[in-house]
């Protein structure tokens, strides 16, 4: 492997660094992209680190980025941005810069970047391969994306000054055609991660936050359900915090009004979402969000999983044992297992209606504690 050595104490650091990265990409006699991204980030993190201001090195690192994450990292690739960089080279999201990559999903990568007027933190989901091991973005692929982050802004724009669902600031493509969309940033990650880092100790385990967080949850799936929509993919990792634990529900690339699922046919009709989360037999209807609203709760109250994701036939058929079961050292509350048990329920007739039934049963629970901001 070729390694870049950078030695702060030597003049013109960050010109060194551009010929020693032309060198590892010229001389690479089999040129691997796992290798040419490895040393790029290697680059970068050792000038921030020797204290050099490398804006030109963020934008080549986020460009770099963008064409690995889509297959597309080459030989001439590399070579034309390394070009581009003498005469300026544009960022990735005109108006952004500073782009860091701080998530993924199956159809996106997630930046932070710093919006050049007005100097404030935003994230921004660009769209990417739609699996692992897909062929690179090709032309009926980004159609599909493009269609689905069309869809996202349409509805996060109706949501636009929501305190419950993730406000959108911008809509746009980048230079290559794929469509992004910028947003507000939460800097207290996922309630997945959240959930992660309590079962593994990091975080002390809080029933009286517990409550509230799944209050929020609820609330925030809520919002949608009152204007009749489906967002069809609800699972911790779609639920954003801030620093201070505010829950808000993001990714609506999926989400359909209900009169558009009951009308959906197919693949589209019955498999969308998350496995494990995906309650099949009611697709038509927010009951669909509820069982998987059901499965987050389940998973905050005890860091497991409700459902076997390979195992999707649980999901209509079975209800998982009761959190307090999994849990007793927690203490968690009988009429929270109730609750839960209920949004899980494998008989729809028995689960809750939608969302807002969910937090109206959440808030008699936390009514006598400090309620949350609506």
């Amino acid at each position: 492997m070729i390694t870049i050595n950078l030695l702060p104490t030597q003049p013109s650091l960050y010109q060194q660094a551009m010929v020693q990265l032309t060198g590892l990409v010229r001389g690479v006699t089999r040129f691997q992209a796992d290798t040419v991204m490895e040393q790029v980030e290697g680059l970068r993190d050792r000038l921030l680190a020797a204290g050099v201001q490398t804006p030109g090195i963020s934008r080549l690192f986020a460009r770099f980025y963008d064409l690995y994450s889509d297959q597309e990292l080459t030989p001439d690739s590399a070579q034309t941005l390394l070009r581009q960089m003498k005469t300026g080279l544009p960022s990735l999201i005109e108006g952004y810069d500073e782009l860091e990559p701080i998530g993924f999903g199956g159809f996106s990568r997630v930046y932070r970047g710093l919006e050049t007027e007005t100097g404030r933190l935003v994230a921004i989901k660009v769209a990417a391969r739609n699996q692992e091991g897909s062929p690179t973005l090709n032309s009926a692929t980004l159609e599909r994306l493009t269609r689905a982050f069309d869809n996202e802004w349409a509805i996060l724009s109706r949501f636009r000054d929501s305190e419950r669902i993730v406000n959108a600031h911008a809509y746009g493509k980048t230079d290559r055609g794929k469509p992004y969309i910028v947003m507000e940033y939460l800097d207290g990650g996922t309630l997945s991660q959240f959930i992660v880092d309590t079962n593994e100790g990091r975080r002390k385990f809080d029933l009286d936050q517990t409550l509230s967080m799944g209050l929020e949850a609820s609330q925030s799936l809520a919002v949608l359900h009152e204007e009749a929509y489906i967002h069809n993919d609800v699972k911790a990792g779609n639920f954003l915090l801030s620093r201070d634990v505010r829950v808000k529900l993001a990714d609506c690339s999926m989400a359909t009004t209900v009169k558009e699922a009951a009308e959906a046919k197919g693949f589209r009709r019955d498999y969308r979402g998350t496995p494990g989360f995906i309650a099949v037999q009611t697709t038509e209807t927010p009951k669909k969000d509820v069982l998987a609203l059901g499965a987050t709760l389940y998973s905050l109250l005890t860091g497991k999983r409700a459902f076997n994701p390979k195992n999707p036939v649980a999901t209509m058929l079975f209800t998982p044992p009761a959190p307090s079961k999994i849990r007793p050292e927690r203490k968690i509350p009988p009429r929270f297992d109730k609750i839960v048990l209920r949004a899980l329920s494998a008989d729809p007739v028995k689960r809750y209606p939608d969302a807002m039934a969910v937090a109206e049963e959440l808030e008699k629970i936390t009514r006598k504690k400090q309620r949350p901001r609506r």
